[in-house]
């Protein structure tokens, strides 16, 4: 591979002239012409294309073509060729929020269309862009229901991504809130564990589904006594399942 541009005559002169010797020789002369190699038992130069190709029939080698149990929200999902595109676009780059109307209509149709799709999703009445992931979109929404409930507590699934809970802790530090974490049996949610936190002092409960451990739950059954004390219902979901699976909506979120 040979992507840079070699050094003229001129360059060459001008740099030994800086540090003081005559010639490139003269770089080695402190080394026995016998000790010198005259050439090394190496193949020729390849192009990038070449390169490319050799390294992917070594790595043709491993078996890395096969079903992935690693969980942990990490699955098998295709992406369309079209996303690679649009995300290569300056404006989606990132969270930032165009507020000016008149030179972003095209990023503001796009939002619209991916809010819209959102909620189709989620059977939700509204959705919310321009949030960096999962981890922080969980804290919007336990912000939302701190200020929406005007209560102080959190209760929350262990079957609930590690990170995005530690994301949650970590943006709450120097907050008056206060967060339970409820255990988790056989990788689901244990009903007789959450109810009984959920009090007067609770604002929202917390759930994933799939959770973590990748087990599939219906959480209507845990959402209705959480509204019957006036607890709101936070879901964290994994959108493509949702085409399949019931949705947040549904359950009462």
């Amino acid at each position: 591979m040979i992507p840079y541009i070699a050094n003229t005559d001129k360059n060459v002169e001008e740099m030994l002239k800086v540090i003081g010797v005559a010639s490139f020789d003269d770089l080695f002369r402190d080394i026995q012409p016998h000790q010198r190699p005259k050439s090394f038992d190496l193949p020729q130069g390849k192009s990038e294309f070449e390169v490319l190709e050799y390294i992917k029939k070594i790595a043709g080698k491993n078996s890395s073509d096969l079903i992935s149990f690693i969980g942990g929200g990490y699955y098998d999902h295709y992406v369309p060729s079209a996303v690679t595109a649009l995300i290569s676009r300056g404006e989606f780059y990132t969270a930032y929020t165009p507020y000016q109307p008149e030179c972003s209509q095209g990023t503001l149709q796009a939002l619209y269309e991916y809010q819209s799709s959102i909620c189709t999703l989620t059977g939700m009445e509204v959705a919310n862009a321009s949030l960096y992931d999962g981890g922080t979109a969980l804290y919007e929404a336990a912000l939302m229901a701190f200020r929406i409930t005007k209560r102080n507590k959190i209760v929350i699934d262990s079957g609930v991504n590690p990170i995005y809970r530690k994301i949650l802790r970590s943006y709450t530090s120097n907050l008056d809130f206060q967060f339970a974490e409820t255990p988790v049996a056989h990788g689901q949610a244990v009903r007789e564990e959450i109810t009984k936190l959920l009090d007067e002092d609770t604002a929202a409960i917390i759930l994933q589904n799939p959770n973590f451990f990748g087990t599939v739950d219906d959480f209507t059954d845990i959402a209705e006594e959480a509204h019957k004390k006036g607890v709101l219902v936070i879901i964290s979901t994994y959108p493509i399942s949702l085409g399949m699976l019931k949705t947040p909506g549904e359950m009462g979120a």
